[in-house]
């Protein structure tokens, strides 16, 4: 393999919602939803090893896909509650 690469280990505060990840626009970490219970919330991951932070503070819902602006400055979210299905 060409070039170098370094693996980051950290650990998760609690499991992965829905398997999606995202990095962040400039690189730094990687976004991600938490389930905890019975409602998901994205989580920021530093890869420098600092504290991640909760990014939202859902009640209820469950994440179904996020992105960002084409910009990158904005989170756009899509959620349903457990009463809710979707395609």
């Amino acid at each position: 393999m060409a070039g170098s690469f370094r693996i980051i280990d950290f650990e998760r505060p609690r499991a992965i919602a829905n398997g999606r990840i995202l990095f962040k626009r400039d690189g730094t970490g990687i976004i991600d939803p938490i389930r905890d219970g019975r409602t998901d919330n994205l989580w920021l991951q530093h890869l420098d090893g600092t504290t991640g932070k909760q990014l939202t503070d859902l009640k209820s819902e469950f994440i179904h896909d996020f992105d960002y602006s084409y910009a990158g400055k904005q989170l756009a979210i899509t959620t349903a509650t457990a009463s809710q299905t979707w395609c």
